[in-house]
């Protein structure tokens, strides 16, 4: 899969920073479990907020496979036609 647009990227971090994670707390490929505090509801408040930001509904497989920065850009993009946002 090719790398996500900067753009997309910039988009999901400020999803990131709305539910409470600080930015330089993880590198793009890093998973969200590896940030202090990262739980479940964690994970629901970030599917929900790039769901509004990006005005899109993800699969149970999409949801599935957001596990770090890259792969939510990765996943936003390819449910949008590989659109660079």
């Amino acid at each position: 899969m090719r790398s996500p647009s900067q753009t997309t990227l910039s988009r999901v971090t400020l999803c990131l920073s709305r539910i409470g994670v600080a930015g330089g707390e993880w590198r793009v490929n890093d998973p969200f479990c590896d940030i202090w505090g990262w739980d479940s509801l964690r994970q629901a408040r970030l599917i929900i907020e790039l769901q509004k930001e990006f005005q899109i509904s993800f699969s149970v497989v999409e949801m599935e496979s957001i596990i770090s920065l890259e792969s939510g850009a990765q996943v936003i993009e390819s449910h949008l036609g590989g659109l660079n946002l």
